[in-house]
C-alpha cells in the first residue's frame, strides 16, 4: 500500500484531465489502462479530499445497480422513482443504498445515469460531490467535475457489471470518514 501512496503523490502533481496523462501513467509505471485509471482516481481523491471535506453542501451519487439484486428480481424493492432518481425506502437491511442513506450526512441520490445526475447538479449547485461507481464512471465523473469546478471524490465499486454490484463498505467508510461525511464518525 505504501508503494501505491508514493505513486499517488507523484501523480498528483500532474494535471490529470487528459487522456495523454493516462497514457503517461501507463508508460511511467508499466501498468494496464485499468490500473492507470485507478492511480488517477486515487490521485484525484487525494487532491480533492480537503476541498470536499470543507464543502458546506455536498451531494452523494450512487449507481442504481447498487440496490439489492435479490429484492429487485423478486419485485420487492420498495424504492420509488422520480426526477431525483430512486428513493430508497430502506426495506432491506442488507441493501447498501439503504445503508448509505442511514449513515451519510449529505443527500443521497441513486440515479440511473449521468443525464439525471447532471440535471440534479445543475439544480442543486453543490460545493462538492461524492460519487460511487465503476472505474470508468468514476473517472468520467471526476473529469466532468473538474470541468465544472466542483471538487469531487470517487468511491469505486468492489465489483462492476451494472447488476448485483457491491461496495466494499469498510473501504467506503474509511474514505467517507476522512472527509467527515459519516453521521456517527469520531471527531
Amino acid at each position: 500500500m505504501s508503494i501505491l501512496k508514493d505513486i499517488i503523490r507523484q501523480v498528483v502533481t500532474f494535471d490529470l484531465s487528459t487522456r495523454d496523462i493516462k497514457l503517461k501513467v501507463m508508460d511511467l509505471f508499466s501498468v494496464s489502462e485499468r490500473e492507470a485509471s485507478l492511480i488517477i482516481i486515487h490521485a484525484k481523491n487525494e487532491k480533492n479530499k480537503k476541498a470536499v471535506a470543507a464543502a458546506k453542501k455536498r451531494l452523494v451519487f450512487l449507481p442504481h445497480c447498487l440496490r439489492n439484486a435479490d429484492r429487485l428480481k423478486a419485485g420487492k424493492c420498495a424504492a420509488t422513482f422520480d426526477e431525483n432518481g430512486f428513493h430508497c425506502r430502506q426495506c432491506e437491511p442488507k441493501c447498501q443504498v439503504g445503508h448509505l442513506n442511514r449513515v451519510l450526512k449529505s443527500p443521497v441520490y441513486a440515479v440511473p445515469g449521468s443525464t439525471m445526475l447532471y440535471r440534479i447538479v445543475k439544480r442543486e449547485k453543490p460545493d462538492a460531490i461524492i460519487g460511487v461507481g465503476c472505474v470508468h464512471e468514476i473517472e468520467d465523473g471526476l473529469a466532468a467535475c473538474e470541468k465544472l469546478g466542483i471538487p469531487a471524490i470517487g468511491v469505486i465499486l468492489a465489483n462492476e457489471g451494472c447488476f448485483n454490484t457491491m461496495l466494499d463498505l469498510g473501504e467506503a467508510h474509511e474514505i467517507l470518514e476522512e472527509i467527515g461525511e459519516l453521521k456517527n464518525a469520531k471527531a
